[in-house]
Protein backbone atom coordinates (compact mmCIF):
# COMPACT_ATOMS: atom_id res chain seq x y z
CA UNK A 1 0.00 0.00 0.00
CA UNK A 2 1.08 3.62 -0.74
CA UNK A 3 0.93 6.40 1.67
CA UNK A 4 1.52 10.36 1.44
CA UNK A 5 3.65 12.21 3.65
CA UNK A 6 0.61 14.32 4.32
CA UNK A 7 -1.62 11.50 5.24
CA UNK A 8 0.38 10.60 8.73
CA UNK A 9 -0.96 10.43 12.52
CA UNK A 10 -0.70 14.29 12.59
CA UNK A 11 -3.17 15.45 10.39
CA UNK A 12 -5.90 12.50 11.22
CA UNK A 13 -6.63 11.94 7.40
CA UNK A 14 -8.61 8.48 6.76
CA UNK A 15 -10.79 9.75 9.66
CA UNK A 16 -14.30 11.10 9.07
CA UNK A 17 -14.69 14.53 11.19
CA UNK A 18 -17.94 15.48 9.72
CA UNK A 19 -21.31 13.98 8.63
CA UNK A 20 -23.10 12.21 6.07
CA UNK A 21 -25.64 14.69 3.87
CA UNK A 22 -28.76 13.27 4.71
CA UNK A 23 -32.26 14.76 3.51
CA UNK A 24 -32.37 17.86 2.17
CA UNK A 25 -30.28 21.24 2.72
CA UNK A 26 -30.94 24.81 1.08
CA UNK A 27 -27.88 27.08 1.06
CA UNK A 28 -26.61 29.89 -1.66
CA UNK A 29 -23.78 27.84 -3.29
CA UNK A 30 -23.12 24.19 -3.07
CA UNK A 31 -19.77 23.07 -3.44
CA UNK A 32 -18.83 19.34 -4.55
CA UNK A 33 -15.17 18.94 -3.72
CA UNK A 34 -13.66 19.29 -0.58
CA UNK A 35 -9.87 19.69 -2.16
CA UNK A 36 -7.27 23.04 -2.40
CA UNK A 37 -9.95 24.72 -4.98
CA UNK A 38 -13.42 23.80 -2.81
CA UNK A 39 -12.03 24.67 0.99
CA UNK A 40 -10.15 27.70 -0.78
CA UNK A 41 -13.65 28.95 -2.38
CA UNK A 42 -15.70 27.92 0.69
CA UNK A 43 -13.58 30.10 2.79
CA UNK A 44 -13.57 33.05 0.25
CA UNK A 45 -17.76 32.97 0.16
CA UNK A 46 -18.45 32.67 3.85
CA UNK A 47 -16.24 35.79 4.43
CA UNK A 48 -18.60 37.00 2.31
CA UNK A 49 -21.72 36.20 3.94
CA UNK A 50 -22.61 33.51 1.63
CA UNK A 51 -24.08 30.26 3.32
CA UNK A 52 -22.10 26.84 1.98
CA UNK A 53 -22.67 23.22 1.67
CA UNK A 54 -19.27 21.23 1.07
CA UNK A 55 -19.24 17.95 -0.04
CA UNK A 56 -17.21 15.36 -0.37
CA UNK A 57 -17.53 11.66 -1.63
CA UNK A 58 -14.73 10.36 1.17
CA UNK A 59 -13.17 11.83 3.83
CA UNK A 60 -12.37 15.58 3.82
CA UNK A 61 -9.24 16.22 2.20
CA UNK A 62 -8.39 12.63 1.92
CA UNK A 63 -8.43 13.34 -2.16
CA UNK A 64 -5.70 14.47 -4.70
CA UNK A 65 -4.58 17.12 -2.06
CA UNK A 66 -3.60 14.63 0.15
CA UNK A 67 -0.92 13.79 -2.70
CA UNK A 68 0.65 16.70 -4.07
CA UNK A 69 4.08 17.31 -3.71
CA UNK A 70 2.48 21.00 -2.57
CA UNK A 71 5.03 23.21 -4.65
CA UNK A 72 3.45 26.63 -5.02
CA UNK A 73 4.59 28.55 -8.24
CA UNK A 74 4.04 31.25 -10.76
CA UNK A 75 6.08 28.84 -13.08
CA UNK A 76 3.57 26.54 -14.84
CA UNK A 77 4.94 22.77 -16.20
CA UNK A 78 3.81 24.65 -19.82
CA UNK A 79 6.79 27.20 -20.11
CA UNK A 80 6.56 30.70 -20.53
CA UNK A 81 7.81 30.91 -23.99
CA UNK A 82 5.23 28.25 -24.93
CA UNK A 83 2.69 30.49 -23.38
CA UNK A 84 3.56 33.52 -24.96
CA UNK A 85 3.29 31.84 -28.32
CA UNK A 86 -0.14 30.12 -27.68
CA UNK A 87 -2.01 33.25 -25.91
CA UNK A 88 0.25 36.50 -26.47
CA UNK A 89 2.48 38.18 -24.23
CA UNK A 90 -0.26 39.75 -22.48
CA UNK A 91 -1.80 36.69 -21.67
CA UNK A 92 1.07 35.15 -20.31
CA UNK A 93 1.65 38.41 -18.34
CA UNK A 94 -1.49 37.63 -16.34
CA UNK A 95 -1.45 34.11 -16.27
CA UNK A 96 2.13 34.62 -14.55
CA UNK A 97 0.16 37.13 -12.46
CA UNK A 98 -2.63 34.83 -10.90
CA UNK A 99 0.14 32.52 -10.17
CA UNK A 100 1.84 35.19 -7.70
CA UNK A 101 -1.31 36.44 -6.50
CA UNK A 102 -2.28 32.57 -5.50
CA UNK A 103 1.00 32.10 -3.55
CA UNK A 104 0.12 35.69 -2.02
CA UNK A 105 -2.97 35.04 -0.52
CA UNK A 106 -2.16 31.90 0.72
CA UNK A 107 0.65 33.05 2.50
CA UNK A 108 -1.59 36.22 4.31
CA UNK A 109 -4.25 34.12 4.52
CA UNK A 110 -2.34 31.28 6.81
CA UNK A 111 -1.05 34.53 8.98
CA UNK A 112 -4.63 35.73 9.25
CA UNK A 113 -5.79 32.39 10.95
CA UNK A 114 -3.03 31.72 12.71
CA UNK A 115 -2.44 28.20 11.21
CA UNK A 116 1.21 26.52 11.46
CA UNK A 117 0.91 25.02 7.92
CA UNK A 118 4.87 25.41 7.45
CA UNK A 119 4.44 28.17 4.65
CA UNK A 120 8.08 28.89 3.34
CA UNK A 121 9.49 31.37 0.65
CA UNK A 122 12.16 29.46 -1.80
CA UNK A 123 13.58 29.65 -5.06
CA UNK A 124 12.21 27.80 -7.82
CA UNK A 125 14.95 26.27 -9.81
CA UNK A 126 13.92 24.86 -13.62
CA UNK A 127 17.54 22.64 -14.49
CA UNK A 128 18.82 20.47 -16.88
CA UNK A 129 21.17 17.68 -16.05
CA UNK A 130 23.00 17.41 -19.80
CA UNK A 131 24.24 20.23 -21.92
CA UNK A 132 22.35 19.66 -24.66
CA UNK A 133 18.92 20.65 -22.19
CA UNK A 134 20.22 23.86 -21.35
CA UNK A 135 19.40 25.50 -24.54
CA UNK A 136 15.53 25.09 -23.75
CA UNK A 137 15.83 26.13 -20.11
CA UNK A 138 17.76 29.01 -20.97
CA UNK A 139 15.01 30.03 -23.68
CA UNK A 140 12.85 30.19 -20.65
CA UNK A 141 14.73 32.55 -18.69
CA UNK A 142 14.26 34.98 -21.39
CA UNK A 143 10.53 34.46 -21.92
CA UNK A 144 10.10 35.03 -18.17
CA UNK A 145 12.45 38.60 -18.40
CA UNK A 146 9.81 39.09 -21.57
CA UNK A 147 6.91 38.92 -18.94
CA UNK A 148 9.22 41.15 -15.98
CA UNK A 149 9.63 37.74 -13.64
CA UNK A 150 12.59 37.40 -12.02
CA UNK A 151 15.00 35.04 -13.41
CA UNK A 152 18.26 34.40 -13.44
CA UNK A 153 20.80 32.32 -14.57
CA UNK A 154 22.80 29.72 -13.15
CA UNK A 155 26.23 27.90 -14.09
CA UNK A 156 25.79 25.88 -10.10
CA UNK A 157 22.55 24.35 -9.44
CA UNK A 158 22.46 23.87 -5.78
CA UNK A 159 21.83 20.16 -5.66
CA UNK A 160 23.82 17.30 -4.00
CA UNK A 161 24.44 15.59 -7.49
CA UNK A 162 25.78 17.22 -10.76
CA UNK A 163 23.76 19.36 -13.36
CA UNK A 164 24.60 21.33 -16.05
CA UNK A 165 22.91 24.20 -14.95
CA UNK A 166 19.69 25.91 -14.62
CA UNK A 167 17.73 29.09 -14.10
CA UNK A 168 16.36 30.77 -10.61
CA UNK A 169 13.18 31.84 -9.76
CA UNK A 170 12.95 34.39 -6.68
CA UNK A 171 10.01 33.93 -4.15
CA UNK A 172 8.34 30.78 -4.88
CA UNK A 173 7.00 28.83 -1.75
CA UNK A 174 6.22 25.78 -0.15
CA UNK A 175 3.81 24.76 2.52
CA UNK A 176 1.89 21.99 4.06
CA UNK A 177 -1.05 21.81 2.11
CA UNK A 178 -3.06 19.80 4.94
CA UNK A 179 -2.87 22.07 7.86
CA UNK A 180 -3.06 24.99 5.88
CA UNK A 181 -6.53 23.74 5.03
CA UNK A 182 -7.37 22.50 8.01
CA UNK A 183 -7.39 25.77 9.72
CA UNK A 184 -9.56 27.12 6.77
CA UNK A 185 -12.15 24.39 7.54
CA UNK A 186 -11.45 25.29 11.42
CA UNK A 187 -12.56 28.84 10.56
CA UNK A 188 -15.72 28.76 8.80
CA UNK A 189 -17.27 24.86 9.88
CA UNK A 190 -20.57 25.98 11.26
CA UNK A 191 -24.33 26.31 10.74
CA UNK A 192 -23.54 28.62 7.63
CA UNK A 193 -20.74 26.19 5.89
CA UNK A 194 -22.07 22.80 6.24
CA UNK A 195 -19.34 20.11 5.54
CA UNK A 196 -20.65 16.62 4.66
CA UNK A 197 -18.43 13.92 4.39
CA UNK A 198 -18.45 10.61 2.51
CA UNK A 199 -21.59 11.90 0.24
CA UNK A 200 -21.08 10.95 -3.05
CA UNK A 201 -23.00 13.33 -5.73
CA UNK A 202 -24.53 11.04 -8.16
CA UNK A 203 -26.61 13.82 -10.21
CA UNK A 204 -26.49 17.53 -10.79
CA UNK A 205 -29.58 19.65 -12.20
CA UNK A 206 -28.91 23.49 -13.66
CA UNK A 207 -31.46 25.56 -13.12
CA UNK A 208 -32.70 28.26 -10.72
CA UNK A 209 -31.98 26.61 -8.29
CA UNK A 210 -30.03 24.22 -8.67
CA UNK A 211 -30.36 20.46 -7.47
CA UNK A 212 -27.09 18.24 -6.20
CA UNK A 213 -28.03 14.88 -5.66
CA UNK A 214 -26.29 12.48 -3.03
CA UNK A 215 -26.91 8.90 -2.27
CA UNK A 216 -28.71 9.71 1.05
CA UNK A 217 -29.34 13.21 0.49
CA UNK A 218 -29.99 16.78 -2.08
CA UNK A 219 -28.83 20.57 -1.56
CA UNK A 220 -30.54 22.90 -3.49
CA UNK A 221 -28.17 26.13 -4.19
CA UNK A 222 -28.71 29.28 -6.50
CA UNK A 223 -24.76 28.16 -8.02
CA UNK A 224 -22.79 25.15 -7.48
CA UNK A 225 -18.78 24.65 -8.17
CA UNK A 226 -17.98 21.34 -8.98
CA UNK A 227 -14.44 20.96 -7.92
CA UNK A 228 -13.56 17.48 -7.88
CA UNK A 229 -10.59 17.59 -9.69
CA UNK A 230 -12.22 14.84 -12.31
CA UNK A 231 -15.26 16.55 -13.95
CA UNK A 232 -18.30 14.39 -13.28
CA UNK A 233 -20.63 16.60 -15.06
CA UNK A 234 -21.12 15.22 -18.55
CA UNK A 235 -20.19 12.67 -20.38
CA UNK A 236 -18.24 13.95 -23.85
CA UNK A 237 -17.62 17.24 -23.34
CA UNK A 238 -15.20 18.44 -20.90
CA UNK A 239 -13.46 14.70 -20.48
CA UNK A 240 -12.15 15.00 -23.89
CA UNK A 241 -10.53 18.27 -22.98
CA UNK A 242 -8.63 16.31 -20.04
CA UNK A 243 -6.07 13.67 -20.18
CA UNK A 244 -5.70 12.18 -16.97
CA UNK A 245 -1.85 11.06 -15.54
CA UNK A 246 -0.44 9.01 -12.79
CA UNK A 247 2.50 10.78 -10.97
CA UNK A 248 5.02 9.06 -8.55
CA UNK A 249 6.03 10.36 -5.22
CA UNK A 250 8.27 9.79 -2.38
CA UNK A 251 10.08 11.10 1.06
CA UNK A 252 13.43 10.28 2.20
CA UNK A 253 14.19 11.33 6.02
CA UNK A 254 16.85 12.97 6.73
CA UNK A 255 19.22 13.20 9.06
CA UNK A 256 18.98 15.49 12.05
CA UNK A 257 20.59 19.03 11.02
CA UNK A 258 21.02 18.32 7.17
CA UNK A 259 19.20 20.15 4.36
CA UNK A 260 20.50 19.20 1.32
CA UNK A 261 18.19 20.85 -0.73
CA UNK A 262 16.35 24.04 -0.16
CA UNK A 263 13.95 25.94 -2.73
CA UNK A 264 11.44 24.10 -5.51
CA UNK A 265 13.84 22.40 -8.36
CA UNK A 266 12.15 20.50 -11.41
CA UNK A 267 13.97 19.04 -14.52
CA UNK A 268 13.68 18.93 -18.51
CA UNK A 269 14.07 15.56 -18.95
CA UNK A 270 11.68 12.91 -19.72
CA UNK A 271 10.32 11.87 -17.30
CA UNK A 272 10.70 14.56 -15.64
CA UNK A 273 11.42 14.52 -11.79
CA UNK A 274 10.59 17.40 -8.93
CA UNK A 275 12.41 18.48 -5.73
CA UNK A 276 12.01 19.86 -2.78
CA UNK A 277 12.28 19.38 1.28
CA UNK A 278 9.76 19.93 3.86
CA UNK A 279 10.09 19.88 8.14
CA UNK A 280 7.19 18.26 9.71
CA UNK A 281 7.35 18.21 13.46
CA UNK A 282 10.83 18.31 13.66
CA UNK A 283 11.84 16.25 10.85
CA UNK A 284 12.72 17.14 7.71
CA UNK A 285 11.98 15.57 4.26
CA UNK A 286 13.24 15.78 1.18
CA UNK A 287 10.13 15.13 -1.51
CA UNK A 288 10.65 13.55 -5.05
CA UNK A 289 8.23 12.59 -7.73
CA UNK A 290 7.71 12.35 -11.45
CA UNK A 291 7.95 9.00 -14.06
CA UNK A 292 4.46 10.07 -15.01
CA UNK A 293 2.21 8.10 -17.78
CA UNK A 294 -1.25 8.24 -18.34
CA UNK A 295 -3.94 6.26 -15.99
CA UNK A 296 -4.54 2.56 -17.37
CA UNK A 297 -1.78 2.44 -20.20
CA UNK A 298 1.44 1.27 -17.83
CA UNK A 299 1.48 -2.81 -17.36
CA UNK A 300 3.88 -2.47 -14.22
CA UNK A 301 3.10 0.50 -12.40
CA UNK A 302 5.62 -0.59 -9.62
CA UNK A 303 8.20 -0.58 -12.06
CA UNK A 304 7.25 3.26 -12.00
CA UNK A 305 7.66 3.69 -8.30
CA UNK A 306 11.03 1.75 -8.19
CA UNK A 307 12.62 3.72 -10.78
CA UNK A 308 11.77 6.92 -8.89
CA UNK A 309 13.31 4.87 -5.73
CA UNK A 310 16.11 4.54 -7.91
CA UNK A 311 16.27 7.87 -9.26
CA UNK A 312 16.55 9.45 -5.78
CA UNK A 313 19.48 6.82 -4.94
CA UNK A 314 21.42 7.63 -7.21
CA UNK A 315 21.25 11.32 -6.37
CA UNK A 316 20.90 11.54 -2.72
CA UNK A 317 22.11 8.37 -1.31
CA UNK A 318 21.06 6.29 1.16
CA UNK A 319 18.47 8.20 2.88
CA UNK A 320 16.03 5.87 4.07
CA UNK A 321 12.75 6.37 2.47
CA UNK A 322 9.49 6.63 5.04
CA UNK A 323 7.11 7.25 2.37
CA UNK A 324 5.47 6.62 -1.32
CA UNK A 325 2.56 7.39 -2.84
CA UNK A 326 0.87 8.58 -6.47
CA UNK A 327 -1.66 10.79 -7.10
CA UNK A 328 -3.71 12.25 -10.44
CA UNK A 329 -2.68 15.02 -12.79
CA UNK A 330 -5.18 16.52 -15.50
CA UNK A 331 -3.12 17.60 -18.37
CA UNK A 332 -5.69 19.96 -20.86
CA UNK A 333 -5.36 20.43 -24.13
CA UNK A 334 -3.36 23.82 -24.23
CA UNK A 335 -1.51 23.76 -20.86
CA UNK A 336 -4.30 25.87 -18.57
CA UNK A 337 -6.84 24.75 -16.54
CA UNK A 338 -10.13 24.92 -17.31
CA UNK A 339 -12.01 27.67 -14.79
CA UNK A 340 -15.53 29.00 -15.15
CA UNK A 341 -18.96 27.93 -15.85
CA UNK A 342 -19.20 24.37 -17.07
CA UNK A 343 -20.58 24.26 -20.89
CA UNK A 344 -24.79 24.03 -21.04
CA UNK A 345 -24.79 25.27 -17.96
CA UNK A 346 -25.94 28.89 -16.42
CA UNK A 347 -25.48 28.21 -12.77
CA UNK A 348 -22.70 25.32 -12.84
CA UNK A 349 -19.23 25.90 -12.62
CA UNK A 350 -16.33 23.61 -13.08
CA UNK A 351 -12.08 23.83 -12.07
CA UNK A 352 -10.14 21.01 -13.36
CA UNK A 353 -7.23 20.56 -15.63
CA UNK A 354 -4.38 22.20 -13.51
CA UNK A 355 -1.79 20.07 -15.40
CA UNK A 356 0.85 19.25 -12.34
CA UNK A 357 -0.30 22.99 -10.72
CA UNK A 358 -2.79 21.81 -8.17
CA UNK A 359 -2.15 23.97 -5.20
CA UNK A 360 -1.44 27.03 -6.96
CA UNK A 361 -4.02 26.68 -9.94
CA UNK A 362 -6.47 25.30 -7.15
CA UNK A 363 -6.05 28.48 -5.54
CA UNK A 364 -6.12 30.72 -8.20
CA UNK A 365 -9.67 28.41 -9.58
CA UNK A 366 -11.04 29.25 -5.85
CA UNK A 367 -10.79 33.03 -6.60
CA UNK A 368 -12.02 33.32 -9.80
CA UNK A 369 -15.21 31.01 -8.88
CA UNK A 370 -15.81 33.20 -5.66
CA UNK A 371 -15.71 36.17 -7.84
CA UNK A 372 -18.02 34.41 -10.28
CA UNK A 373 -20.34 33.68 -7.07
CA UNK A 374 -20.94 37.20 -6.38
CA UNK A 375 -20.62 38.64 -9.71
CA UNK A 376 -17.41 40.54 -9.69
CA UNK A 377 -15.19 40.76 -12.68
CA UNK A 378 -11.95 39.06 -12.82
CA UNK A 379 -8.90 40.11 -14.38
CA UNK A 380 -8.21 36.16 -15.17
CA UNK A 381 -11.23 34.61 -15.71
CA UNK A 382 -11.63 34.64 -19.98
CA UNK A 383 -8.22 33.27 -19.82
CA UNK A 384 -9.20 29.82 -17.73
CA UNK A 385 -12.86 29.99 -19.64
CA UNK A 386 -13.80 26.57 -19.13
CA UNK A 387 -15.55 26.70 -22.23
CA UNK A 388 -13.09 28.48 -24.04
CA UNK A 389 -11.58 27.08 -27.81
CA UNK A 390 -8.24 27.64 -29.08
CA UNK A 391 -8.07 26.75 -32.73
CA UNK A 392 -4.39 27.17 -32.91
CA UNK A 393 -3.64 24.59 -30.36
CA UNK A 394 -6.74 22.29 -29.31
CA UNK A 395 -7.53 20.54 -32.74
CA UNK A 396 -4.43 18.92 -32.85
CA UNK A 397 -4.32 18.05 -29.31
CA UNK A 398 -7.15 16.84 -29.13
CA UNK A 399 -6.78 14.20 -31.66
CA UNK A 400 -3.21 13.04 -29.98
CA UNK A 401 -4.88 12.84 -26.01
CA UNK A 402 -8.04 11.39 -27.25
CA UNK A 403 -6.81 8.62 -29.63
CA UNK A 404 -7.00 6.05 -26.87
CA UNK A 405 -10.49 6.44 -26.15
CA UNK A 406 -11.01 4.27 -29.75
CA UNK A 407 -8.03 2.13 -29.68
CA UNK A 408 -8.64 0.71 -26.21
CA UNK A 409 -12.38 -0.03 -26.87
CA UNK A 410 -11.41 -1.94 -30.07
CA UNK A 411 -8.42 -3.65 -28.92
CA UNK A 412 -8.58 -4.43 -25.10
CA UNK A 413 -11.52 -6.43 -26.21
CA UNK A 414 -9.82 -8.94 -28.47
CA UNK A 415 -6.57 -8.86 -27.05
CA UNK A 416 -7.10 -12.30 -24.64
CA UNK A 417 -7.46 -11.87 -20.97
CA UNK A 418 -4.59 -12.26 -18.27
CA UNK A 419 -5.57 -15.35 -17.44
CA UNK A 420 -7.66 -18.28 -18.01
CA UNK A 421 -8.50 -19.65 -14.71
CA UNK A 422 -8.77 -18.08 -11.22
CA UNK A 423 -6.11 -20.08 -9.87
CA UNK A 424 -3.73 -18.56 -12.10
CA UNK A 425 -4.42 -15.49 -9.61
CA UNK A 426 -2.15 -14.98 -6.24
CA UNK A 427 -3.05 -13.11 -3.34
CA UNK A 428 -3.28 -9.71 -3.47
CA UNK A 429 -2.99 -9.57 -7.49
CA UNK A 430 -5.72 -8.43 -10.27
CA UNK A 431 -6.19 -9.99 -13.42
CA UNK A 432 -8.53 -10.00 -16.33
CA UNK A 433 -10.84 -13.46 -16.85
CA UNK A 434 -12.92 -14.28 -19.60
CA UNK A 435 -16.23 -16.21 -18.38
CA UNK A 436 -18.86 -17.12 -20.60
CA UNK A 437 -17.53 -14.47 -23.52
CA UNK A 438 -17.26 -11.67 -20.77
CA UNK A 439 -14.15 -9.91 -19.82
CA UNK A 440 -14.04 -9.78 -15.31
CA UNK A 441 -11.74 -7.75 -13.28
CA UNK A 442 -11.27 -10.31 -10.76
CA UNK A 443 -9.33 -9.85 -7.47
CA UNK A 444 -7.69 -12.45 -4.68
CA UNK A 445 -7.41 -11.00 -1.30
CA UNK A 446 -4.78 -11.95 1.25
CA UNK A 447 -7.45 -14.64 2.76
CA UNK A 448 -7.66 -15.94 -0.79
CA UNK A 449 -11.11 -14.64 -1.51
CA UNK A 450 -11.98 -13.90 -5.14
CA UNK A 451 -13.98 -10.61 -5.91
CA UNK A 452 -14.86 -10.11 -9.46
CA UNK A 453 -16.61 -7.49 -11.21
CA UNK A 454 -17.31 -7.00 -14.71
CA UNK A 455 -14.41 -5.19 -16.20
CA UNK A 456 -16.11 -2.41 -18.31
CA UNK A 457 -15.58 1.05 -16.66
CA UNK A 458 -19.37 2.50 -16.36
CA UNK A 459 -18.13 5.47 -17.60
CA UNK A 460 -17.91 4.86 -21.36
CA UNK A 461 -17.32 1.43 -21.76
CA UNK A 462 -13.71 0.65 -21.74
CA UNK A 463 -11.85 -2.03 -19.84
CA UNK A 464 -10.11 -1.60 -17.05
CA UNK A 465 -6.46 -3.00 -16.09
CA UNK A 466 -4.68 -3.36 -13.01
CA UNK A 467 -2.64 -1.23 -11.04
CA UNK A 468 -0.10 -3.37 -9.05
CA UNK A 469 1.29 -0.49 -7.29
CA UNK A 470 -1.71 0.55 -5.52
CA UNK A 471 -3.95 -2.29 -6.24
CA UNK A 472 -6.72 -0.84 -8.31
CA UNK A 473 -8.41 -1.08 -11.30
CA UNK A 474 -7.41 2.00 -13.68
CA UNK A 475 -9.41 3.21 -16.86
CA UNK A 476 -7.04 3.91 -20.24
CA UNK A 477 -9.55 6.04 -21.37
CA UNK A 478 -10.39 8.99 -19.37
CA UNK A 479 -8.91 7.94 -15.99
CA UNK A 480 -11.57 6.60 -13.76
CA UNK A 481 -10.29 4.53 -11.32
CA UNK A 482 -11.87 1.81 -8.63
CA UNK A 483 -10.40 0.24 -5.44
CA UNK A 484 -10.87 -3.63 -5.49
CA UNK A 485 -14.27 -3.92 -4.18
CA UNK A 486 -15.43 -2.37 -7.45
CA UNK A 487 -16.05 1.32 -5.35
CA UNK A 488 -15.31 4.71 -7.72
CA UNK A 489 -11.46 6.14 -6.33
CA UNK A 490 -11.34 8.63 -9.58
CA UNK A 491 -13.92 9.80 -11.82
CA UNK A 492 -14.98 10.55 -14.31
CA UNK A 493 -16.90 7.55 -13.37
CA UNK A 494 -20.23 7.79 -11.22
CA UNK A 495 -20.96 4.49 -10.28
CA UNK A 496 -18.93 1.59 -9.29
CA UNK A 497 -17.88 -1.52 -11.37
CA UNK A 498 -21.04 -3.98 -11.09
CA UNK A 499 -20.57 -7.27 -9.30
CA UNK A 500 -20.19 -10.46 -11.02
CA UNK A 501 -20.47 -14.24 -10.64
CA UNK A 502 -17.60 -16.70 -11.42
CA UNK A 503 -18.75 -20.24 -12.09
CA UNK A 504 -18.67 -22.58 -8.79
CA UNK A 505 -15.51 -24.30 -10.13
CA UNK A 506 -13.82 -20.99 -9.98
CA UNK A 507 -14.92 -19.07 -7.34
CA UNK A 508 -14.41 -22.49 -4.74
CA UNK A 509 -10.89 -22.07 -5.88
CA UNK A 510 -8.28 -20.49 -3.17
CA UNK A 511 -4.41 -19.61 -3.89
CA UNK A 512 -2.24 -22.11 -2.89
Amino acid sequence: MTHSLWKNSSFKTGSTRYPRLEGTRTVDVAIVGAGITGVTAAYLLRKEGKRVALLDQGNVLDGQTALTTAHLTEVLDTRFYQLIEDFGLESAFLIAESGRAAIDFIEKTARQIGEVSEFERVPGVLYSETRAGLTEVMRECEAANELSIECEKLKHVDLPFKTAGGIRFGSQAQFNPLRYLRGLLDEIAGEDCLIFENSRVVDFKDGEPCHVTTSDGDVIAKRVIAATHTPALNRFFLHSKVAAYRTYALAKKVLAGQDPVHGLFWDNEDPYHYIRSQQIDGQRYILIGGEDHKVGTETNTLKRMRALEDYAQDRFGDYPTEYHWSGQILESLDGLPYIGRNALSSNISVATGFSGNGMTLGTVAAMILSDWILDRENRWADIFSATRVNPAISLSEFVMENKDFPIHMITDRIKPPDVSSADQIDSGEGKIMKVEGRKLAVYRDAMGELHPFSAICPHLGCLVQWNNAESSWDCPCHGSRFDTDGKVLNGPARSDLKPAKLPNKESDKKAA
